[in-house]
């Protein structure tokens, strides 16, 4: 099992674990969880990342079902957090930076950013990653965390 910043879309890009039913549709995105109410436009099955080393780029994949148009200017926003108040990461991406959008309903989207991990960010310690994927027009497509996310 690999340990990283992404590790939680989104270990944010999601922290996902275990299958639970509703209200939140759980399940495992390599240590993700889906952190939205069910009914969320983009349902991930799959998040995968690049090592998260500081002073160097990461880049993170998401794979989910899409029940809505993902417009132009889709965006990203990660943070990650340590000892639950210092922001050691704070980055928006564009998503539809690899993707043409509109994206239509009903597709398997996947949808893969690069950022900078901060050369001051620490390493080997654990954060609270937390992803949110917001449409062009603000309204939220997704949102994955990982609580538990070892920066290496």
């Amino acid at each position: 099992m690999r340990t990283g910043i992404f590790a939680a879309v989104f270990s944010a890009l999601l922290a996902i674990g275990s299958t639970v039913a509703s209200p939140l549709q759980r399940r495992d995105l390599d240590g993700f969880t889906v952190c939205s109410a069910a009914g969320d436009a983009i349902t991930p099955e799959n998040i995968s990342y690049t090592d998260v080393v500081p002073g160097t780029n990461v880049t993170v994949s998401l794979t989910g079902d899409l029940s809505t148009v993902v417009t132009t200017g889709a965006s990203a926003h990660i943070t990650a957090v340590w000892l639950g108040f210092i922001t050691v990461l704070d980055v928006t991406v564009d998503m539809c930076a690899d993707v043409t959008c509109p994206v239509q309903p009903g597709s398997n989207i996947t949808i893969s950013f690069s950022f900078p991990i901060p050369a001051e960010a620490p390493s080997g310690v654990t954060v609270n990653v937390t992803a949110y994927g917001y449409n062009g027009d603000g309204t939220e497509l997704v949102c994955v965390e990982n609580p538990n996310f070892v920066v290496q």
